[in-house]
């Protein structure tokens, strides 16, 4: 059983109680979301290892007893220097890593578009988007 980090007892901005979160080890996940929506605290949360001692009373925990500051490898809003790439060149990359039809970043933009209050292109570069 892969070990894992576990997210509860958060609150967002309006004080309404948030859904746990289960994050897997050896995954990678994005963090997307409106402008002001949470996204920088939920990082800075997971980074701090809250204990309910931040403004979301979040509390962090882990699967099993490891040392929690060798948990997380990465954790940036910045990534330059990992995704110095277009959004199209972004997923293509991604989705061929998971065998996965490289052409559907298409429907992921076009549903991104739809969340996001600006535009993404596929031939924007990652790393100047917004959040």
């Amino acid at each position: 059983m892969k070990n894992f980090i576990k997210i509860k007892n958060g609150v967002d901005k309006d004080k309404q109680v948030e859904l746990p979160m289960r994050l897997e080890f050896g995954e990678i996940y994005t963090i997307v979301g409106n402008t002001g929506s949470g996204k920088s605290q939920l990082i800075e949360d997971i980074a701090s290892y809250s204990q309910g001692d931040s403004i979301t009373r979040r509390v962090i925990g882990i699967g099993e007893s490891i040392d929690f500051e060798s948990a997380i490898a990465h954790l940036s809003q910045h990534m330059t220097f990992v995704a110095d790439c277009t959004v199209k060149e972004f997923f293509e990359t991604r989705f061929t890593c998971q065998n996965k039809n490289s052409q559907k970043y298409r429907d992921v933009i076009k549903v991104a578009n739809m969340l996001t209050g600006e535009d993404i292109h596929d031939y924007d570069i990652l790393t100047k988007l917004s959040g």
